[in-house]
Formats: C-alpha cells, structure tokens, sequence
C-alpha cells in the first residue's frame, strides 16, 4: 500500500466528468459533476492527484473500459471553501485522493457549483 502524502496547493486534482455534465457546445462542466451521491453514501469526491497521473489514465474507468471526459481543479479552490484534500492512495491507483468536509455535505449544491465553476476541461473528446 502506498502513504499517504500531503497535497500541495498548486497541484492539480483530475475529475471524470459524466458525459452528461459536460457540455460540448460551451465547454463548461456541471456543478452535478461535484454532487455526492448520498444514496450510494458518498461522503467524499474521488479524484486523482495529477502527481500520479494523467487525464488520459482518468479517463478510463478500469472496473468497466469506458471512457469520460476529465476536468482539472486546482487544489486550492476545495481548501478555500473549507474542504480537506486528502491523499487516499488504494492498491490500484497511487494517486487517488478525496475532496471531503461537512460543507460538501451541508451544502452540496453550492459547492458543487463553485468546484465546476472553477474546474478546467482536460479531456473534451470520448
């Protein structure tokens, strides 16, 4: 298993982005990229500490082959709504990593716009 390792600020977060939450025509991601799934019990955004990886690896979800958009947030922008970034590296993927706080689940629908307002699209084509 890998350790966990502190995220600096600087550093870029890649997020698959549902087909659905991009928008090709404006090229803007939805704040419904960032909501929580609560009835799956999320309790944290998965993404992927770009230290590890690329967007073209996160773009391929490894369980079923298909492939998503990405964007890229800079890790400052969860720390500035008073999020955790925190490095949870798993077996298969060194870079794995969460966006987490009581904000997120306080106030998904606001935090979900300000992450997809600040999030870059990486990967536009699938």
């Amino acid at each position: 298993m890998w350790k966990r390792e502190f995220i600096p600020d600087d550093d870029d977060l890649y997020r698959r982005i549902h087909p659905r939450d991009y928008n090709r025509k404006t090229g803007r991601i939805s704040p419904g990229a960032f909501i929580l799934r609560k009835r799956k019990g999320e309790r944290a955004l998965s993404t992927n500490w770009s230290k590890y990886t690329t967007p073209q690896k996160t773009s391929l979800d490894p369980n079923t082959g298909r492939r998503f958009y990405v964007g890229a947030l800079c890790v400052e922008v969860p720390r500035h709504q008073e999020l955790e970034v925190i490095h949870t590296p798993t077996r298969k993927n060194r870079g794995h990593s969460s966006i987490t706080g009581q904000r997120l689940i306080d106030s998904n629908f606001l935090i979900a716009d300000i992450l997809a307002e600040n999030c870059r699209p990486v990967i536009t084509s699938i």
